[in-house]
């Protein structure tokens, strides 16, 4: 999640000892994190995915927060290892 939404959302992030390194090589500054978000799709109640969110310092326009539309190209269903 991009730190500007963060702020606007005003989440508190918890320290990460997490570090994203680019297919560039370079480093993108990771500012903390939120653990045990819920996501329950509006399609499917019964779906219902726990994840975590890294804050890093990226631009706005990348549009990282999963929508409603994201899930609906999904068929309503989340797919992770």
């Amino acid at each position: 999640m991009p730190a500007s939404v963060c702020s606007k959302l005003n989440i508190e992030p918890q320290k990460s000892a997490v570090h994203i390194v680019q297919l560039d090589q370079t480093k993108v500054q990771v500012l903390g994190e939120k653990n045990s978000i819920i996501i329950i799709l509006a399609v499917d109640p019964r779906v219902v995915q726990r994840i975590y969110i890294l804050i890093a310092d990226i631009p706005e326009f990348y549009g990282l927060i999963l929508s409603r539309d994201w899930s609906k190209k999904l068929h309503g269903y989340i797919l992770t290892d």
